[in-house]
């Protein structure tokens, strides 16, 4: 389970947590215990000065020295971090010339006066910049030994510069490498895997990023950026030439957004290798991991963005929020068919980034074939390649790697954090080998959108400004492209126009929106398969052009997702559905329409169903456990209506799987159709497992008579059984059909 982390800076304050093992190590107590600074008492050792109040004092003392176990641990701890970070690693040992004493206090916070709650520990430096850190004293033993040394690490940074924290790249490294360097103290506890989901899942993000995906520990789960480093280079001493280098450097710029990267991408050099082929090299490591780390078989699966198994695609981009960021990375992979010699994939992208294209194949036994990774790069100034991969029906799938690793676009605190569009096809089939295409004859322009999610700290103010105007594409088919665009704040709008055209900056169509509160515009009737160019400006009737948004570009082809057919008897419920808005796929392009469907979901797509999206400060609170999660504001919402209720004990369970009748009943409720419960259903029922005394009868037979249930009369209907997403989009479709 991973502990809550309330993430923190101000001017210097980093929090963290992690577990770890046991361990006996030697150490001395330098004083008696006596009157402390901080709290009631303090004893010294070395290194550390450990500050502790009455209630530790009296805790239990096994060896009878009068001194409380908690504290001998800690100072155990503290002293073995020093041991391996300062003296074995290299550190500088953090005594700044300027501290009163040379002892480093550790203030055991039983009263949590320095700890925020979730809190394990955290670090800052005193008046003389002494760097000290306070710890929860109630920690287990392995979490408390990972805290020390995490902590401990920090105090080193600290003792550097203490005010080295100039951006989130700066405090997302500084995470990375102290929960590296636990694992480096105590090798043996790997906790630190339980954080690399979070990196996992979002691979396309930056391993420079300073925004951060929302709700995640993503700066924690980066260390598998410093993990890899030190695998791949065999030097765990790498870590601190690389950190000296950062504090020995001036102001790159940009808030220092530099700075990191520009410290690892010296000490790759100095290897004589480039950082964009370690970066590739990382992001083969990430998918092989079983087979490229030492305790890869730990390690979660990267996410991929898409799996198809078609002979052949044609002109994908990713979906908004999952374009790769530089250095983040795209997962395709490809089953490959009977028949088929070769694999081609082509890519079309902006001029101003180079994107490389990795092939990984892997057999049918689920191993990759590391002796058979083929690499290939369009590079900037292109805005097309074409790569074959021979010989691919030796293999069972090809992965595909899609990674930005160099542009020369001045995106100034936002370079690591503007995710890439592009678009791509793939082909089985017996081709010649070719050379790269080096740029297609009509040059192709496409957007860039700015990766969304959590800035780590307080404090840090941006230097940039944004467009005051962004466009973007937010639906698209084979014959239309919708656009969208935000709200501008601040002015008076009297209309907005919107401008498309087939070819770069050349319009031929003008569309005057002249509510000033619509921000979306949708162009049909057009070409499927084709490119159009979007822009839009934004007017005052006084003052004229205010704003004028980037070129985007958009395409017509049809969308669906990657585990439905056509054939598929829920396709055409959920595409309309989904065409609506009222309900969604996955991040990796598919939509499991056989997956089940608990309680809180079912009334989301029902309520969205109606065009109601509630408000979340309004209704919340409803049930026990019903706060203000996610879907507060449908149970509540619900609730208030009188379509649900919750059970004796005061809970909702808004995680519990529904079951066919349950989702019957709900569905109907909601829209308006009343049954009587009480009432037997006369004539019989359409299904030989229904009972027309049952309390399901009226709901399953005026939901026969609607036609909106798949199972065929006299079959069974299996009314306990699950109710999975593709089930409850026909049923809904149906209803709103009617």
């Amino acid at each position: 389970m991973k502990t809550k982390i309330s993430k923190l800076v101000l001017s210097a304050f980093i929090t963290a947590l992690l577990p770890v093992s046991a361990l006996t190590y030697a150490f001395d107590f330098t004083s008696e215990i006596q009157t402390g600074e901080f709290k009631d008492y303090q004893i010294l050792t070395e290194h550390f000065q450990i500050e502790f109040d009455y209630i530790i004092y009296v805790q239990p003392d096994a060896d009878g020295d009068g001194i409380a176990d908690v504290v001998e641990d800690i100072a155990e701890y503290a002293e073995y971090s020093w041991d391996l970070e300062v003296d074995e690693l290299g550190f500088d040992q953090p005594i700044p010339d300027s501290a009163t004493y040379p002892y480093i206090p550790i203030i055991l916070d039983d009263e949590y006066e320095y700890l925020g709650e979730g809190t394990t520990g955290l670090t800052s430096v005193l008046t003389d910049l002494t760097p000290y850190f306070a710890i929860d004293p109630w920690l287990s033993d392995d979490l408390m030994k990972v805290t020390v040394a995490h902590e401990f690490m920090h105090c080193i940074q600290f003792n550097y510069d203490p005010y080295f924290l100039e951006s989130y790249q700066d405090l997302n490294f500084a995470e990375a490498t102290a929960v590296w360097t636990e694992e480096y103290v105590y090798p043996d506890i790997n906790d630190y895997a339980d954080y690399l989901y979070d990196f996992f899942t979002y691979p396309d993000y930056s391993i420079f990023a300073g925004v951060i995906p929302s709700g995640t520990l993503f700066e924690y789960a980066l260390s598998i950026w410093p993990i890899f480093l030190t695998e791949y280079y065999e030097n765990d001493e790498m870590m601190v030439e690389i950190w000296e280098d950062f504090f020995e450097m001036d102001y790159v710029g940009a808030r220092n957004v530099f700075n990191v990267y520009t410290a690892v991408d010296n000490w790759i050099e100095e290897q004589g290798d480039e950082l964009s082929e370690v970066y590739r090299e990382f992001a083969i490591w990430n998918l092989t991991h079983d087979q490229s780390y030492e305790e890869g078989d730990l390690y979660p699966d990267v996410h991929m963005m898409r799996e198809w198994f078609a002979a052949s695609v044609v002109d994908q981009m990713p979906l908004p929020g999952m374009r790769p960021a530089l250095y983040g990375t795209n997962y395709i992979n490809f089953k490959t068919p009977d028949g088929y010699d070769d694999f081609k994939f082509t890519i079309t992208k902006g001029s101003d980034i180079e994107m490389g294209v990795t092939f990984v194949p892997m057999d049918d036994e689920g191993e990759f074939d590391l002796d058979a990774i083929e690499k290939e790069s369009s590079e900037i100034g292109d805005t097309y390649g074409e790569f074959i991969f021979e010989e691919a029906s030796d293999w069972e799938k090809i992965y595909v790697l899609v990674s930005p690793i160099d542009s020369d676009a001045a995106s100034g605190a936002r370079t690591f954090d503007v995710g890439h569009a592009y678009y791509y096809s793939a082909e089985f089939g017996d081709f010649e080998e070719e050379e790269e295409v080096a740029s297609s004859d009509v040059e192709v322009e496409v957007e860039e959108e700015e990766k969304e999610g959590d800035e780590v700290g307080e404090d840090v103010d941006a230097t940039y400004e944004s467009s005051d105007l962004t466009l973007s594409v937010s639906y698209y088919d084979d014959e239309s492209i919708t656009v969208s665009w935000n709200r501008l704040t601040g002015y008076d709008i009297d209309c907005y126009v919107v401008y498309m055209g087939e070819e770069i900056l050349e319009y031929d169509s003008e569309n005057v929106v002249d509510r000033a509160w619509t921000t979306v515009y949708t162009a049909d009737e057009l070409e499927s398969d084709s490119i159009y160019y979007f822009m839009v400006e934004a007017y005052d009737e006084y003052d004229g052009l205010l704003a004028t948004s980037e070129e985007i570009a958009g395409y017509t082809t049809a969308f669906s997702f990657g585990d439905l057919n056509s054939s598929d008897e829920e396709y055409d419920a959920v595409m309309e559905l989904w065409a609506l808005g009222i309900i969604e796929g996955y991040d990796d392009g598919n939509f499991y329409p056989d997956q089940t469907v608990n309680r809180a979901e079912l009334l989301k797509i029902l309520i969205e169903g109606q065009g109601i999206t509630p408000d979340e400060d309004e209704y919340q609170g409803c049930f026990d456990d019903v706060e203000d999660d996610w879907y507060a504001k449908y149970v509540c919402y619900a609730e208030e209506q009188g379509w649900v209720q919750g059970y004796g004990d005061g809970n909702f369970y808004p995680a519990q799987t529904v079951n066919k009748v349950e989702a019957l009943k709900m569905l109907l409720v909601v829209y308006g159709y009343e049954v009587d419960e009480d009432e037997d259903v006369r004539g019989g029922m359409p299904y030989t497992d229904t009972w027309p005394t049952a309390w399901y009868a009226g709901y399953v037979d005026l939901a026969f008579e609607l036609g909106i249930l798949t199972e065929e009369e006299g079959s069974e209907f299996e009314p306990e059984g699950d109710r999975d997403r593709g089930d409850i989009c026909m049923e809904l479709w149906g209803i709103l059909s009617q």
